[in-house]
């Protein structure tokens, strides 16, 4: 990862939240977020499924994989990843 950014590449920080509760949102698209990195926080109540699905990296060769690679989330974990990271 480091080399894929420069050292001004993290001069800022923003959150983005969804909370996923019946008549709100209930699902996410795939999609790559626009950080260097991202931290998945599962900060929900018992639930099923929650899921991480991942693909291929933004601007990388792996951009267009489509296999995917499932990560088990639940309750007080979190996940640390690329922001370009399809998932």
């Amino acid at each position: 990862w480091p080399e894929w950014v420069g050292d001004k590449d993290c001069g800022e920080t923003y959150g983005f939240v969804v909370r996923y509760r019946i008549g709100e949102d209930v699902d996410l698209a795939e999609h790559a977020d626009t950080s260097n990195v991202t931290l998945n926080a599962c900060l929900g109540r018992e639930f099923e499924g929650g899921e991480l699905y991942f693909k291929g990296v933004r601007f990388t060769d792996s951009a267009d994989d489509k296999q995917e690679h499932v990560v088990g989330h639940k309750k007080g974990v979190a996940v640390l990843h690329l922001g370009g990271h399809f998932h």
